[in-house]
């Protein structure tokens, strides 16, 4: 059976370790208690120990009560933490030692500030993440990186990946650009197709049998639906914006909302008012 010291690297021993009151240690691994847990029946172990035991037993090791009925409940914790603050504290001043320093009668809820300090824990090199494989004690940290080939490039290395970062970001800015372009272009190939302007109304004589518009001339063109050259969506009748009409068999539209997006509104306005003041002129 796996204990609780097993968990993490073992870096310290207890200090008196049988005068430690025995309601302080898992009945499991008999010794004091990491992270504790409570199941149903009232008994307290190490988190890690009563897991490890309920994925073979379904059964309390201390008083033998059914804690699982199910497989599926072997998902699902089966205890609760202890928070109670006396037991916590009890378990936070326990002295221990330090065995990479040696140094005596630490309160164990200061493992993690004594281990940030100790002169003889191991500690990576500080370019580690520069693939750096060096691991030693902290007080030879210094002496390491004096001579570290690694630790001398980190400059270079760091001005490198501030500039692979500025390439990858001006790169996604081109795509958003050459997307753009590229809709622009789709946009002009549309109203250059094969030489033929695209209106906004039809401006050939539907009555001509030579030329007929495919959305002028047709009696259920109500009903018909027209590919959109740019979104490539079946529309309308009333949602065709511009369309050329060379022939019945070779026309090509562009719906509204891809012309809104592409086309300055104000400038078909103004063409739209000189056409009118020009039939006016007409009239008169």
């Amino acid at each position: 059976m796996a204990t609780a010291r097993d968990t993490t690297v073992c870096d310290y021993d207890y200090m008196n370790d049988a005068q430690i009151d025995d309601e302080l240690k898992c009945s499991i691994c008999s010794e004091p208690f990491q992270n504790p847990v409570t199941i149903k029946c009232e008994h307290t172990f190490c988190q890690h120990c009563i897991g490890k035991w309920l994925e073979i037993h379904t059964r309390c090791p201390t008083c033998r009560e059914k804690v699982i009925n199910h497989k599926d409940d072997r998902k699902t914790p089966s205890w609760s933490p202890v928070t109670t603050h006396v037991v916590i504290n009890q378990l936070n001043r326990l002295h221990i030692r330090c065995k990479h320093c040696q140094q005596i009668n630490i309160e164990r809820g200061n493992l993690l500030d004594h281990q940030s300090k100790c002169t003889k824990m191991l500690v990576p090199c500080p370019s580690a993440h520069n693939l750096c494989p060096w691991t030693g004690p902290r007080d030879k940290q210094a002496d390491h990186i004096a001579i570290c080939s690694f630790h001398e490039l980190e400059p270079i290395l760091s001005s490198l990946q501030v500039q692979l970062n500025n390439s990858i970001e001006r790169q996604q800015q081109l795509l958003l650009e050459l997307q753009k372009q590229s809709s622009l272009i789709s946009f002009l190939y549309a109203f250059i197709n094969k030489g033929n302007v695209m209106n906004t109304k039809c401006q050939t004589q539907t009555s001509s049998k030579s030329h007929e518009c495919a959305l002028a001339s047709r009696k259920d063109t109500n009903k018909k639906r027209f590919p959109c050259v740019l979104c490539r969506k079946q529309v309308s009748k009333d949602n065709v914006s511009l369309h050329t009409c060379p022939s019945n068999n070779d026309s090509n539209y562009i719906c509204r909302n891809c012309y809104d997006q592409h086309c300055h509104l104000k400038d078909n306005k103004d063409d739209e008012n000189e056409d009118d003041d020009e039939e006016d002129d007409d009239a008169d």
